[in-house]
């Protein structure tokens, strides 16, 4: 006969005090980043304009981007995700295209901290006389 504080494996035992740690970690990492958050909000509250204005600054910087517009920055645990659009002169090749999009990211990460920066979401577009 088994009761709940036996166990016939005792490899059981280990699974579930791995799978407690586990889920104490990830405890522990949410309530973290929830505070870091919540800091970072009271100490500054203007933090997400004055990020996506970098961005949008730096992005900018990079030769053949023509514009930036749609930038969303957001923050998690200190982290932050960004997503924007460009656009690029419509005679670049995808290619070529591509590659702006990669120097803009990381020209981003080193102005945000490399560190910091999960992850940088662009589209590209090309420009258009309507843009």
């Amino acid at each position: 006969m088994l009761s709940r504080n036996s166990s016939a494996d005792p490899r059981e035992a280990e699974v579930r005090e791995a799978l407690m740690a586990i889920c104490i970690n990830t405890a522990v990492w949410t309530a973290k980043g929830r505070v870091r958050d919540r800091e970072e909000r009271h100490a500054r509250p203007n933090l997400k304009k004055e990020l996506v204005r970098i961005v949008e600054r730096v992005a900018l910087s990079v030769d053949s981007v023509e514009e930036v517009h749609d930038v969303k920055v957001r923050s998690y645990g200190g982290m932050y995700y960004v997503d924007m659009k460009i656009h690029v002169d419509p005679d670049l090749s995808v290619e070529e295209a591509h590659r702006v999009a990669e120097r803009v990211e990381e020209t981003v990460k080193k102005a945000l901290g490399s560190g910091r920066v999960v992850e940088v979401l662009i589209h590209y577009e090309p420009t258009t006389p309507h843009n």
